[in-house]
């Protein structure tokens, strides 16, 4: 709270992937562990995914909360439904449909405008996808600043000439083991069991693989994948998407066997965390 008593009230709206969501969603949470009141702005159909996490953290008596807006699938050729990119992703969506689901996201500044007139909040932190967000802040007041790492940030804008708010690690807000775990979708292997595993590699000898949910690769893809690392006698963590139960048949013959010990995988259908012990394969965000 400020010198005068305010509590002060943040909007985070991230863009409606994991990759996005799951790093805004727990800088929404540090703020509301230092006493702001934080409210997280998505739609219907994405804040089941990240409900239970909100629920525990107002479990600790702070102040934060999810506020939804409607979004328009069907009205930029979006199939009914679609409001999250790992949803195109997972069903081998095209450019095209990328390209739709970002001009779905345009139509949402008028209902934010309508949602920040409503509840005046001191501070929007907009996903950098939504660059229309600045200019719906500055309808009602909300500046923006720099002071965390004001020379970097000058550096960084004369090379690039790009605008950058640097600001993080977020991710060290999760103390519980359940809010470190649910990082998007399901896994298909267990945090403990992941660490265990690395535990036991020497520093710096494991590979990480992951693409990110935004990438879907074909199963010729995924076995080129496959191939190239086995031939480099590396060990490794390779998150997969993996969409359905048992679509792992594209995995080249016997490499799981292979690997052994020296390969891991994990994750879950459409996004999230994941990786880590004895076999090929998996799923996640990939």
């Amino acid at each position: 709270m400020d010198s005068l008593g305010h509590q002060l009230h943040i909007f985070v709206f991230p863009y409606m992937a994991h990759g996005h969501m799951i790093p805004i969603v727990d800088l929404a949470k540090l703020f509301a562990l230092r006493g702001l009141k934080a409210t997280i702005i998505t739609t219907p159909l994405n804040a089941p995914l990240i409900s239970k996490t909100i629920q525990r953290t107002k479990g600790l008596g702070v102040d934060i909360d999810i506020r939804t807006l409607k979004f328009p699938p069907v009205e930029a050729g979006l199939p009914e439904g679609c409001e999250n990119v790992d949803s195109i992703t997972s069903h081998n969506g095209s450019f095209e449909l990328i390209f739709r689901f970002n001009k779905a996201t345009t139509m949402l500044q008028e209902p934010l405008e309508m949602l920040l007139q409503e509840c005046q909040p001191d501070c929007l932190v907009a996903d950098l996808l939504f660059p229309w967000a600045t200019d719906a802040a500055a309808k009602f007041g909300i500046p923006s600043f720099y002071e965390v790492e004001p020379a970097y940030v000058d550096y960084y804008r004369k090379v690039l000439g790009r605008r950058a708010w640097p600001i993080g690690p977020v991710s060290l807000c999760n103390r519980g083991i359940e809010d470190k775990a649910q990082r998007g979708n399901e896994a298909s292997i267990s945090e403990n069991e992941c660490l265990k595993w690395l535990d036991s590699k020497k520093p710096n000898s494991v590979i990480y693989i992951c693409f990110r949910s935004m990438v879907n690769f074909n199963a010729s893809q995924l076995i080129e994948i496959a191939r190239a690392l086995e031939a480099s006698r590396q060990e490794f963590i390779w998150v997969v998407r993996r969409d359905k139960k048992n679509q792992e048949d594209w995995l080249p013959k016997g490499f799981e066997e292979r690997m052994g010990e020296r390969g891991g995988g994990g994750g879950g259908g459409g996004g999230g965390g994941g990786g880590g012990g004895g076999g090929g394969g998996g799923g996640g965000d990939s």
